[in-house]
């Protein structure tokens, strides 16, 4: 069985992982942060000193600026 953690950077996420990480609960075979290119920049800086401090790997998925998505379909215009 594979063992995934879906890792938002937010407080909850950010315990589980260095808890897995420390060997307080079950261990993770990775985390998946799904990355909205909207957070803030201080989100993104967590992340990257989470990241090197994890013994497991973080994958950084995207399908593009949610943001930009609702803007563009607020001014009519359709997404791919």
């Amino acid at each position: 069985m594979i063992r995934i953690l879906s890792l938002g950077a937010g407080v909850q996420s950010t315990t589980l992982a260095l808890m897995a990480a420390n060997g307080e609960i079950d261990p993770v075979d990775c985390a998946i942060f799904s990355d909205t290119q909207s957070e803030p920049k201080a989100v993104y800086a967590h992340l990257e000193k989470l990241r090197k401090a994890l013994p497991f790997e973080v994958h950084i998925v995207t399908k593009g600026s949610l943001r930009q998505e609702l803007i563009d379909a607020s001014n009519g215009k359709s997404g791919a």
